[in-house]
């Protein structure tokens, strides 16, 4: 369906919703930036895979991602109680989306390259 692509986005949208409106130690205000820039990297890789799946022509993958770990963590750890503390979760869930954007951007880059027979970033 047409509207099938906007699912993962609606899901990574509400949960870090939710991050937002019940942190307790108030995560958003106190950390912008990194929140921000966490949400960002989250929704890259989102719209990286709906992009390449457009260009492929294969089906995009709906809910099932390894990007939603981050909010999903998020979100459990708030709903514990915040067992572990929400700015070094924030910090780790960071680091985890960056890994996770990077990686897939270089397979990508990487197939491409194994289907053209072609070299990446190497000098001849």
């Amino acid at each position: 369906s047409v509207l099938s692509p906007g699912i993962p986005i609606l899901l990574i949208s509400g949960m870090f919703y939710k991050v937002v409106a019940e942190s307790e130690s108030q995560l958003y205000q106190q950390n912008t930036v990194l929140f921000l820039m966490t949400m960002g990297l989250a929704f890259t890789k989102v719209t990286n895979s709906l992009v390449v799946a457009h260009m492929t022509k294969s089906p995009p993958t709906l809910v099932v991602d390894s990007i939603m770990l981050g909010p999903a963590l998020l979100l459990v750890n708030q709903y514990l109680g915040a067992p572990v503390p929400e700015d070094f979760l924030l910090w780790l869930v960071m680091l985890f989306t960056a890994y996770d954007s990077i990686r897939y951007c270089a397979d990508v880059c990487k197939e491409i390259c194994s289907f053209l027979e072609i070299p990446c970033l190497t000098m001849p």
